[in-house]
């Protein structure tokens, strides 16, 4: 099972609500290492529009056969959307690799618990020639929120360099954020908050009326 499908299963186990980076599918031939991650999430009513920049870089993991440029390369966009949105979802995400924009369809839906939580997975596939050892991708598009106030961002495998990795939550006019932790009511509510990933830990903002 390769390292992408452990990931999406363990998204399953912590059962929450979340936006959370794109991933390169390790097919055996090619691995990935994520280099930087800039994410813009601009917080509105009822949902959140979300913008990142990735960097990726690749390696040839097979030696038995040279890897063809013309192999396509899947990229993986988990969103965390309600199984009612069905087949007219309006997360809509896309990704762009230089001047291409490619749409991402729906590839794998996993259920979890509770049953109004839904992880569907959607996958673009970029041919390598396009994407070479290095190559950037900006993803966006729209995450709903679950309960109306809470967003998150679930980071997976970010940059090792935590200089290279950047994560804004923006909030919409009449709004405000604070982090969400047992003592954030001492915390003053701001319009901008930002915050360093780290490898599989949730990162949580609750929205509010400013006051």
């Amino acid at each position: 099972m390769s390292h992408c499908i452990h990931t999406l299963l363990a998204l399953c186990l912590l059962a929450v609500q979340a936006v959370a980076n794109p991933m390169v599918y390790d097919d055996g031939k090619l691995s990935s290492t994520m280099i930087h991650e800039e994410v813009t999430i601009a917080v509105k009513a009822g949902k959140s529009q979300v913008k990142g920049v990735y960097r990726f870089k690749l390696e040839t993991t097979s030696t038995e056969e040279k890897v063809s440029k013309d192999t396509l390369v899947k990229i993986l966009v988990p969103v965390f959307e309600p199984p009612q949105q069905g087949a007219h979802s309006a997360v809509d995400p896309s990704i762009t690799v230089g001047k291409r924009i490619y749409r991402a369809k729906k590839w794998n839906g996993l259920s979890i618990p509770p049953p109004d939580w839904y992880l569907q997975t959607y996958v673009c596939e970029v041919p390598l020639r396009y994407l070479g050892n290095e190559f950037e991708a900006t993803l966006s598009y729209t995450q709903p929120h679950f309960d109306g106030v809470i967003v998150r961002y679930f980071p997976i495998r970010p940059p090792l360099d935590s200089q290279a990795g950047r994560i804004v939550f923006i909030a919409d006019e009449g709004r405000a954020l604070r982090a969400k932790s047992r003592w954030s009511w001492l915390n003053r509510a701001r319009s901008r908050l930002q915050f360093t990933p780290r490898d599989r830990v949730l990162i949580q903002v609750r929205s509010e009326p400013a006051s």
